[in-house]
């Protein structure tokens, strides 16, 4: 069940759900106690109410996905640098960190990015490592597996890098970013470089409990 079609699926659930209690209680011979059939209820209603969970999250009407093919991530060892102040040791970004964040709001401008955007986003990026100059014989030898042995920064250093980057620039603050997709790309002759849509959301808000509203 996916996002666009879950209150429909939700509808079609609550008239299954009537119909049972209907026949429940048109059956007495059946035995069912009250007990039980809330058991039962709950027990169909679960999986619904874990899957919409997972689901609730849609993009905003009205907001556009923006797209922004941005330079390939620095690695975090060049991103940041310990430092000593007063005593302490801290963690702050490099030069070559301000350049990077300097040049993504910049890309960010160009892309119609004027200020941080307001509430939740989703933050996909497919990242594509440079393609070497022996990408052809790594392919005849390796097959559709040639770009495993190429070099390329994981993902998860690069989501850290472009998540600081995009801090005060795409959004305020990283904690608004509620889902994150990250794919590592075939090297291809466009370069080195990671593809990034960012994706305002919105909430569905939930019904009513479908189990009250069955048993009321």
């Amino acid at each position: 069940m996916n996002s666009d079609n879950f209150f429909y699926d939700v509808q079609d659930l609550r008239a299954e759900l009537n119909e049972l209690v209907e026949r429940f209680a048109s059956a007495p011979e059946e035995r069912w106690t009250s007990q039980q059939i809330t058991n039962l209820l709950s027990e169909l209603l679960k999986d619904t109410a874990d899957t919409a969970a997972a689901e609730r999250l849609v993009p905003a009407a009205g907001a556009h996905p923006i797209l922004l093919t941005l330079p390939y991530p620095l690695s975090a060892n060049k991103y940041w640098r310990p430092v000593i102040i007063n005593g302490h040791s801290m963690i702050v970004p490099t030069k070559e960190a301000k350049q990077f964040k300097a040049d993504i709001g910049m890309l960010c401008w160009r892309a119609g990015i004027r200020k941080p955007l307001a509430g939740r986003v989703e933050v996909a990026y497919r990242l594509y490592p440079a393609r070497p100059q022996d990408w052809q014989k790594r392919m005849r030898t390796d097959g559709a597996t040639w770009d495993d042995s190429v070099r390329c920064i994981d993902l998860d250093n690069a989501q850290k890098v472009l998540l600081d980057a995009f801090k005060g620039v795409v959004f305020d603050d990283d904690k608004w970013v509620r889902r994150i997709v990250a794919e590592r790309a075939e090297p291809d002759a466009d370069g080195a470089r990671v593809v990034v849509t960012i994706t305002p959301l919105a909430v569905m808000q939930p019904q009513v409990s479908l189990f009250d509203e069955v048993t009321a």
